[in-house]
């Protein structure tokens, strides 16, 4: 039931975010969007594409662009997403996240990248699940929050590496370090870590 609210509503969410979705029938505007992905990859596999000037820049664009210019390295690059279309039938330029692994690493790459992060996913997954409620910040499911997203929309795009590996995700780390430190640990009356004030005895 609730997916069909979500089919359905589609096209009221693509009017909102200025996309002329009426112009064409419902069914074909859901077959555009949930499909355009699989063809879009194939025509990218049977297609040249160009060569990467830097190692990784599909995969890990956002973490280049930020680190690149540390190191002298130019980033004002462009990711290769070109439009495409079919007769009359718009398929625009995502094409899945195989995509950025494939232009990056090859078939290869699709099964390393593709593998590690199912291990990544899992392992945080199942410390979320394990953790216990407290007045601390839970890393393991705030972590888990950003991922879960990212995989998700992998029938999209390449979310889980360019949203991981990005000085974004890290700088919501130390916010969340810095919280933990300043609400959890830190006593702002006596100016002394929780840890180190005498508890009080259970009667």
């Amino acid at each position: 039931m609730a997916g069909t609210v979500v089919l359905l509503s589609f096209r009221s969410i693509g009017n909102l975010m200025g996309r002329n979705s009426n112009v064409i029938p419902l069914h074909e505007y859901l077959a555009e969007y949930l499909g355009a992905q699989i063809k879009n990859l194939d025509t990218f596999l049977n297609e040249p594409f160009p060569k990467n000037y830097l190692w990784g820049q599909q995969t890990f664009a956002d973490a280049i662009k930020w680190l690149g210019p540390k190191f002298g390295l130019d980033t004002n690059y462009q990711l290769y997403l070109p439009m495409r279309f079919v007769g009359r039938y718009h398929l625009g330029n995502v094409c899945t996240t195989f995509a950025a692994f494939y232009q990056d690493f090859g078939y290869a790459g699709c099964f390393i990248l593709s593998a590690l992060m199912g291990l990544i996913s899992q392992a945080v997954f199942e410390l979320a699940m394990a953790s216990r409620l407290s007045n601390r910040v839970d890393y393991a499911t705030v972590v888990y929050g950003y991922i879960y997203p990212a995989l998700v929309f992998s029938f999209f795009s390449n979310r889980f590496y360019s949203q991981m590996v990005s000085p974004l995700f890290i700088k919501c780390i130390f916010f969340w370090l810095a919280y933990n430190i300043i609400f959890c640990d830190w006593d702002l009356f006596t100016g002394w870590l929780r840890e180190h004030l005498p508890r009080k005895k259970e009667s």
